[in-house]
């Protein structure tokens, strides 16, 4: 069923902007928390098995490139890796609310490694400012925090339904909003 529901979004295309884009949901539980946590890892960082940043970077590439497969084993990894890719930054998902540099690194290593999967395809980054400075603690964006992510493209939730295009300039990050997020019933993406 996922690889027809591709191909139906696919078709579908109206012209605007990308005819798919894949998406990933995000997080940083730490050792704890997760099963998944890298202990032991050399590359691309070395990981002690703490709650650290190298740990935080390392799961986050882990995690890219699990969901890099999963996609793959569906759609293919020629386009997998020929389609935007997207990563939700919400505070519904784990974060570390005591370090905050460790979430950071974590989106770092999910940006990072979709880039080498997909190269030359956006890498953007879904969210929307109070959960952008809850998780990040980047409190505008113009944040020296935002430095290493000042030019990601940026998908807005949160806009005003009667106009969506108002939060085309509320970038959280600094990086150009490709999109904004209203909702009514359902959720409605709108170009920017």
């Amino acid at each position: 069923m996922p690889g027809r529901l591709f191909d139906w979004a696919f078709g579908s295309h109206d012209g605007n902007g990308p005819p798919v884009s894949l998406y990933i949901n995000t997080g940083n539980p730490g050792p704890v928390r997760s099963t998944h946590w890298p202990t032991g890892q050399t590359w691309p960082l070395p990981c002690d098995g703490s709650y650290s940043t190298l740990c935080s970077f390392d799961y986050g590439w882990n995690a890219a490139g699990d969901a890099f497969d999963s996609a793959a084993g569906v759609i293919g990894a020629d386009v997998a890796s020929s389609v935007p890719w997207w990563i939700d930054v919400e505070t519904a998902n784990s974060w570390d609310g005591a370090d905050l540099a460790t979430n950071r690194a974590a989106i770092r290593g999910f940006l990072d490694h979709l880039a080498v999967l997909a190269p030359g395809q956006p890498i953007g980054i879904y969210s929307a400012e109070r959960a952008w400075r809850i998780i990040t603690g980047a409190t505008s964006a113009s944040s020296p925090l935002n430095d290493p992510v000042a030019d990601v493209p940026n998908w807005v939730a949160g806009a005003p339904p009667s106009d969506p295009g108002a939060a085309c300039s509320w970038s959280f990050t600094g990086g150009p909003v490709i999109y904004t997020q209203y909702a009514d019933t359902i959720d409605h993406d709108f170009p920017c």
